[in-house]
C-alpha cells in the first residue's frame, strides 16, 4: 500500500529536519556554556527559545489548520518549516551578540 504525499512529506520533515534538531537540544546548554562562557541559568533560559514559541505557534497553527482545511495542509506545513529555519537562524543570530 502506498502512502499518501502528506505522509511521505511529514515522514521527510521529521527524519531528516526534526529528528537532527532534537538530537541538539539535549546538548545545547552545555555547548553555550563552553563556547560562548554562558552561565547555566543563561544558557537554560536561550535553550528554552525553542519551545517557548512552539508552545504558543503549534496551538494557533492547528487551529487555523482545522479551520482552512485539509486543502492547506501542504502551505501550513511549508510555512512551519519556514518558521523552524527562521526560529533557529534567529538563534545562530542571537548567539554572536551574547
Amino acid at each position: 500500500m502506498e502512502l499518501p504525499r502528506e505522509a511521505n512529506i511529514l515522514a521527510i520533515v521529521v527524519s531528516v529536519g526534526y529528528a537532527a534538531i532534537q538530537a541538539f537540544y539535549p546538548n545545547m546548554s552545555k555547548f553555550m556554556q563552553q563556547n560562548y562562557g554562558l552561565s547555566n541559568s543563561h544558557a537554560g533560559m536561550l535553550s528554552s527559545i525553542p519551545f517557548i514559541v512552539a508552545s504558543v505557534l503549534v496551538p494557533i497553527q492547528g487551529h487555523l489548520l482545522s479551520y482552512f482545511g485539509q486543502s492547506y495542509y501542504e502551505k501550513f506545513l511549508a510555512f512551519a518549516m519556514s518558521l523552524i529555519l527562521i526560529a533557529h537562524l534567529m538563534f545562530l543570530a542571537l548567539l554572536e551578540f551574547v
